[in-house]
């Protein structure tokens, strides 16, 4: 065969360097997974989830508005319209709408760089 003029000491050389020359190859592989998923976490740490919490912050302002408007809508369907009830629900309502604007204006710090990234 192959290997049948080789000396056993050779052989044993052989296949430790093989051996050694596999686990190197492996080592830097996972190197550079490794790095790869730190520069992934970085862009995480520094735009998504600054983005998702202002995402958040977004949904649980439009749902205050939502139960702001659901009280106006609830009072105009009462017999007696309870108007001061409403003026005060509608100035609530302008009053999300306006924080929530302010608080976009804010944050958009982090979502143009963000965008850009992300296209």
């Amino acid at each position: 065969m192959f290997f049948d003029g080789i000396s056993i000491g050779k052989k044993i050389t052989g296949s430790m360097v093989l051996l050694l020359s596999i686990m190197f190859a492996i080592t830097v592989l996972s190197f550079l997974k490794a790095q790869r998923t730190d520069d992934e976490l970085k862009v995480m740490a520094k735009h998504v989830i600054p983005l998702s919490n202002l995402i958040a912050k977004i949904d649980i302002n439009s749902l205050e508005q939502e139960i702001i408007l659901e009280r106006v809508l609830r009072n105009y369907e009462t017999e007696q319209l309870d108007m001061i009830s409403i003026e005060r629900d509608l100035d609530k309502f302008e009053n999300w709408a306006r924080r929530l604007i302010r608080k976009l204006m804010k944050d958009n710090d982090y979502l143009n760089p963000a965008l850009k990234r992300s296209t």
